[in-house]
């Protein structure tokens, strides 16, 4: 598998921010300018993607816990704070897949909800999901582990 971008938006001291990974990656800058916070970034994804997002998970993955409210970026020079902590890839791998997800903060708990998650291949919606979904599934937990938990019929309907 190649991962040609990964994408995070509106993530603590990452307003929007893309870049290509390489083979060997080095982070490079002051103390504060986000070198870690686009690994915590990755280790978000990573979760969101295939299990849940939550403090269990956050920690396993080596990312400082805070609190909800620190998670969202919180630029003056910005019209508004953005309602989601969006990120995404894009590999290749038999051919080429997009992800993105949005996700909200925790409020009551300490679990990350879902907004809307997509996943494209080859430009064409394999899945996708959103608070205006008619199907409402558990906005708890990530694509492929819906995937897993759907028998082979479900996700065949909903082309997993």
């Amino acid at each position: 598998m190649k991962i040609r971008e990964i994408n995070v938006k509106n993530f603590k001291s990452l307003y929007d921010v893309s870049f290509q990974p390489g083979k060997v990656n080095v982070f490079i800058g002051a103390n504060g300018s986000g070198k870690s916070t686009i690994l915590e970034a990755i280790g978000i994804l990573s979760g969101a993607m295939t299990d849940r997002v939550n403090n269990n998970v956050l920690l396993r993955k080596g990312i400082r816990l805070s609190a909800s409210p620190l998670y969202k970026s919180k630029f003056k020079t910005m019209k508004r704070e953005g309602l989601t902590v969006n990120l995404g890839i894009q590999w290749e791998e038999g051919g080429e897949y997009d992800y993105s997800v949005h996700m909200t903060t925790p409020t009551d708990d300490d679990i990350w909800k879902y907004h809307s998650e997509s996943v494209y291949q080859e430009g064409n919606l394999l899945w996708g999901r959103s608070n205006r979904s008619t199907v409402q599934l558990n906005n708890n937990i990530g694509y492929f582990m819906i995937a897993e938990t759907l028998n082979g019929h479900g996700c065949r309907q909903m082309g997993i």
